[in-house]
């Protein structure tokens, strides 16, 4: 493994605990610096495993705003039933 490849396999390890914007960023720098490689014709282990978890990331994240859609519908659906039924706390 080499140096470049030993510094995006740390950013990527220690990007446990920061920002959405941080990782998005961190994504962003490791998209284009997989396009260079790409250019280049170069390809490692390491940068199919970082592209599959691109790819893994990007289908959790659309998984997520999925998930959060149904659950905003659903509390919406909640609330319309309690107006409309009564119960403890219908309008608060």
């Amino acid at each position: 493994m080499d140096a470049d490849q030993r510094q995006l396999f740390d950013e990527i390890r220690q990007m446990k605990g920061e920002t959405p914007q941080k990782k998005e960023k961190v994504i962003q720098e490791i998209e284009k610096d997989l396009a260079v490689h790409k250019a280049k014709g170069e390809r490692s282990q390491l940068v199919d495993i970082v592209v599959q978890l691109m790819e893994e990331h990007r289908f959790l994240k659309a998984e997520a705003a999925r998930k959060e859609k149904e659950l905003r519908r659903d509390a919406e659906r909640l609330n319309e039933y309690l107006r409309r039924y009564g119960g403890a706390g219908a309008g608060a």
